[in-house]
């Protein structure tokens, strides 16, 4: 029995890992999925419907003896350069692969790599096509990781079966949480890391855009969370921030330049105000004495009022802009 075709077991590589959940969204999801994988990533009109998903593929896989089958060569990585590479090893595992129950119209092997520095070589997927007993019959295929992810998107938009979509999506957030693609550093990276609180980090990004009174444009992403800037100029520091950060979930909220001392004065107040205790240390308060933090757990136990919060995230803006109302 082939352990990894369950969704909860894992490779110690994140390489291996990236693959197995690939195969393991499409192994468990409707049958349909694969048969669209292959007709339009593959572009290939099979007749085959039941499928098996292989890891680790070795040469005693029944159906690579099949001299009428279509062989494909899937390259997946996070660029589409394919490096020459020699090397002295004379055969090589492909990472997983996907084939007919049975005798069927095609054979899928894979290859995949992770990572913006690590390439896809000739060598390996050359050494990959001897698996086949008729190789003249092999296509190879390149891709890159965001296509995988755009297919599995578009897919989910007309499909209504529950499981598919809930794997799609658990596909997607483990690519953005471990920076598979290049469209990495985007703000649902940054949402999912508030774990338990990502639904009040979505919540007050929602208010800082549409509810408060001044346009607002998102800043740098690439720093332990989501910056708030009143201008497309990133370089600059913005007036607020869905702050994660080890253990700390916070919106700061920063008033003036960063040697005014206002927000830890109005900090102090509003701490006093509604009896919530203090986390900050004593030396970032002092290196920071214009900004307020605000706890994402006071926001999800309703301590804190959607009203007040916009008053303070408006008087943040005013201060660290110099806007008089």
């Amino acid at each position: 029995m082939d352990k990894n075709r369950y969704v909860f077991n894992y490779y110690s590589q994140k390489e291996n890992n990236v693959t197995k959940a690939f195969l393991n969204v499409l192994e468990h999801s409707e049958s349909r999925l694969t048969e669209e994988f292959i007709r339009k990533i593959l572009q290939f009109e099979t007749r085959t419907s039941e499928f098996r998903y292989k890891y680790q593929v070795v040469s005693d896989e029944m159906n690579l003896n099949n001299e009428k089958a279509q062989n494909f060569i899937l390259g997946i990585s996070d660029n589409l350069e394919i490096r020459n590479f020699k090397d002295s090893a004379l055969s090589s595992v492909p990472d997983g692969g996907i084939f007919p129950k049975g005798n069927g119209d095609l054979n899928v092997i894979i290859e995949s790599k992770v990572g913006k520095k690590v390439f896809l070589t000739h060598g390996q997927l050359q050494r990959h096509q001897n698996l086949f007993k008729q190789s003249v019959n092999t296509t190879f295929i390149y891709l890159l990781w965001d296509q995988i992810r755009g297919f599995f998107k578009e897919y989910k938009i007309a499909s209504t079966d529950r499981l598919t979509n809930f794997l799609i999506d658990h596909f997607e957030h483990l690519c953005i949480t471990n920076d598979i693609g290049t469209n990495i550093i985007n703000n649902d990276h940054w949402f999912y890391k508030f774990g338990d609180f990502e639904y009040v980090a979505r919540y007050l990004d929602d208010i800082i855009m549409k509810e408060i009174r001044y346009k607002i444009y998102y800043q740098n992403t690439k720093n332990n969370g989501i910056g708030y800037h009143m201008q497309l100029d990133r370089s600059k520091d913005g007036f607020a921030k869905l702050h994660v950060g080890g253990d700390v979930k916070c919106l700061i909220l920063r008033y003036g330049s960063g040697k005014d001392n206002f927000g830890i004065r109005l900090q102090e107040r509003f701490y006093k105000e509604y009896h919530l205790k203090n986390r900050r240390n004593e030396s970032n308060s002092k290196a920071q004495p214009n900004e307020l933090w605000l706890y994402l757990d006071w926001i999800a136990n309703s301590k804190i009022e959607k009203n007040k919060l916009i008053e303070l995230i408006e008087l943040s803006y005013r201060k660290k802009y110099r806007i008089k109302e």
